[in-house]
């Protein structure tokens, strides 16, 4: 198989666009036979096709030959052209089986190649579609492309109803249930729960296996050992890679090979086994550095960057922490594109809905008018009332919208719990100031520190005390920080700040000022006395340039020296 797919979700994606789980549309012998081989012949599948009498084949299943024609074209690897095709074939076609097949492949293949405006615009038109689908097995089929596109859009509250409701309708060892089951499991990787998964892991696994799919065993194991990983579950997860291996060997698939060895490389690292973790994620970092990989190659960074801290080679601790912050940054604009995506398909929608509700009342108002010729004067108030209403509703309407873009801004903007900035906006803010900062030849500071102890903190008080602790640290940075300061929460535990018209002698006075700050923090309601202390990191533009990243990497050496010096004290990054 060529090795050119990005996530689990995109290859699922192309994979169940190419699937054979079920012959929808033709009738003919021939289709048939084509069907249930493209996937594991696909030459021999185009060889059929192009021997196909198309004089013989019904009017409906000469549209499905020019389907399966430019879904096929998808194996020359040009998917841009493949793509293309299929939009012809789902402009043109009449049957409105091959109409709907298509746009199930339409609606996959557009978040296999990141086309996420025309992507919603497809997963609307099926929605659509599948509200009046009487067939089961299409109903399935369709609930899967939606499914896939929607993992891939990262939109995981509907991914999960598509899969509940795919579950409930297919048998429990249909490849229809596999996968919903494995999307799940990826989904419960994801937002990181808490709560133990192996009975539902057991249960998918049972589904699999009973389905026959090699495959969407190793995803389901993947996504399975991710979650132990982050369970801090070693030695479970330890146990269910050695399983994994030759599996995944065998089904020699580029990004089932990426994914599996970040995965060792992290378990490695918990495991204490320094060089095999090396090993996993120099194997990640050695393909080509493409943006379908990007999660693999953070995850193995990660990995590095903490060893070459340990070992104390802030030299190339700095070089991989560069490069995890160019691939963080890369992760944060394709996540950009697909929210924006999302809200402008769903603004695009509710302007096609009033329009069309505005066009329902124009076309009734004129039917009056047809109707009452005698009673023109009437007529012509009750229009005038009529578009006034709706011009009023209009108006509304872009009020509520203005109301709503402004809270989705400030959303997008600021920190939910702490009222501080949120990570993203800080890192755009940061790129329009530093230049600025440049020209008037002026020093920028940046401060990264972080609460000492506060997952032990979160684990004996309770979440509830810590939220109180996070937002009453930020309120304590405010008081010492100047108005022109931003201040962001950049994860967890995490915070920075960046100051203008600053070196980094000044930055560390603020820093340890803060860090006084916080060592007054108190917060009511908890279950014995709570000492709060931070440990700081200062690096400013003289010592590495007007670049954010370099900046936030100077920055969290620093602020790592002072972790392994005691924590609770500020320290500045010198060049060496």
């Amino acid at each position: 198989m060529t090795k050119i797919f990005s996530s689990w979700a995109r290859l699922v994606a192309f994979l169940f666009a190419l699937s054979p789980f079920s012959t929808l549309c033709a009738q003919d012998a021939a289709l048939l036979d084509i069907e249930r081989i493209h996937f594991d012949d696909h030459q021999q599948a185009l060889v059929l096709l192009n021997n196909l009498d198309l004089q013989s084949l019904s009017p409906e299943d000469k549209e499905y030959h020019r389907f399966l024609k430019a879904l096929l074209s998808a194996y020359e690897g040009n998917l841009e052209n493949a793509f293309h095709s299929l939009t012809a074939v789902y402009t043109d076609v009449q049957s409105t089986r091959v109409k709907n097949r298509t746009l199930v492949s339409l609606t996959a293949m557009a978040s296999f190649l990141g086309k996420w405006e025309q992507g919603f615009m497809y997963a609307n038109a099926l929605q659509r579609a599948l509200a009046n689908e009487k067939d089961e097995t299409l109903m399935l089929k369709g609930l899967q492309g939606l499914l896939i596109f929607y993992l891939n859009a990262e939109q995981y509250d509907i991914a999960k109803m598509l899969a509940q409701r795919i579950e409930k309708h297919s048998p429990a060892d249909s490849p229809y249930r596999c996968l919903g089951e494995v999307a799940m499991m990826d989904i419960a990787a994801k937002k990181q729960v808490s709560e133990s998964k192996e009975a539902r892991y057991q249960t998918a696994k049972a589904n699999c296996v009973a389905s026959g799919s090699r495959y969407y065993i190793s995803l389901l194991d993947n996504a399975y050992l991710t979650l132990l990983i982050k369970q801090n579950k070693p030695q479970q997860a330890y146990r269910l890679s050695k399983i994994m291996k030759k599996r995944v060997e065998d089904i020699d698939v580029l990004f089932l090979d990426l994914a599996f060895n970040a995965s060792l490389a992290q378990l490695y690292y918990l495991l204490g086994d320094v060089e095999k973790a090396k090993t996993s994620a120099t194997f990640v970092l050695d393909q080509l550095d493409k943006r379908e990989f990007l999660q693999s190659r953070i995850d193995a960074l990660l990995v590095m960057v903490k060893i070459a801290k340990a070992q104390q080679d802030f030299a190339q601790a700095l070089q991989y922490a560069e490069a995890l912050s160019k691939a963080e940054s890369l992760l944060r604009e394709d996540n950009v594109v697909k929210q924006v995506a999302y809200q402008q398909a769903n603004f695009n929608l509710a302007i096609k809905e009033n329009e069309i509700a505005l066009l329902d009342k124009k076309n009734k108002l004129l039917e009056q008018q047809t109707q009452l010729t005698n009673e023109k004067i009437n007529v012509v108030t009750l229009a005038l009332v009529v578009i006034a209403i709706c011009l009023a509703a209009l108006v509304f309407w872009s009020y509520r919208s203005r109301k709503l873009h402004l809270k989705f801004k400030q959303l997008a903007e600021k920190d939910g719990l702490t009222g501080a900035f949120n990570r993203s906006f800080f890192i755009e803010s940061a790129q329009k100031v530093l230049p600025v900062q440049k020209d008037l030849q002026s020093d920028c500071c940046l401060i990264l520190f972080d609460l000492d102890h506060f997952k032990q903190i979160n684990d004996t008080q309770g979440h509830q005390v810590g939220d109180k602790l996070l937002s009453a640290t930020v309120a304590a940075i405010y008081e010492v920080v100047n108005a022109d300061t931003l201040v962001a929460r950049m994860g967890g535990e995490e915070f920075a700040i960046l100051m203008p018209r600053c070196d980094v002698i000044h930055g560390a006075c603020v820093a340890e000022q803060c860090r006084k700050a916080i060592e007054g923090v108190r917060v009511t309601h908890v279950k014995s006395n709570l000492t709060v202390s931070a440990s700081f990191g200062v690096s400013d533009t003289s010592q590495v340039g007007y670049n954010i990243d370099n900046l936030l990497a100077a920055a969290d050496l620093a602020l790592y020296k002072s972790k392994q010096n005691g924590r609770n004290q500020v320290n500045r990054y010198f060049v060496e």
